[in-house]
């Protein structure tokens, strides 16, 4: 798309790419909410925020996320079997493990299972987008 004249580079830019779908796979509501609505602000579309499996799996279909941020420590599901569930279901959709704790065997099977990132929960905003 070739700017316009009228345009800033950065609004013309900004104009040229799709916004991208986000869904929030996380019980802890407070942080699922603050991390929403940061996003929000960096023009991401947050599509819905998850609290178990069923939750995840029923916006999922709805709305086909471009990526899915799932906290492994999930109190009613298995966040890794939640994630594998979403990559079975949503074949070439990005899915990124988030966690509260630095656990390496975690971080490994997040990687054998296929997720394409794993982040910890205190990791910066602009970590997170990039």
């Amino acid at each position: 798309m070739e700017a316009s004249p009228t345009l800033t580079p950065q609004i013309a830019v900004r104009a040229s790419h799709r916004v991208i779908r986000v869904l929030i796979v996380d019980d802890h509501t407070l942080f699922a909410q603050t991390l929403s609505a940061a996003l929000a602000q960096k023009g991401v579309d947050v599509v819905g925020i998850a609290t178990d499996a069923s939750e995840a799996s029923a916006i999922a279909g709805r709305e086909w996320p471009d990526v899915t941020l799932v906290d492994l420590g999930l109190r009613s599901s298995d966040g890794l079997g939640v994630a594998r569930d979403l990559l079975r279901d949503m074949p070439g959709r990005r899915i990124i493990a988030l966690t509260g704790g630095e656990q390496d065997a975690s971080q490994r099977e997040a990687a054998d299972a296929g997720l394409d990132g794993f982040l910890l929960k205190d990791t910066s905003l602009d970590r997170l987008l990039a």
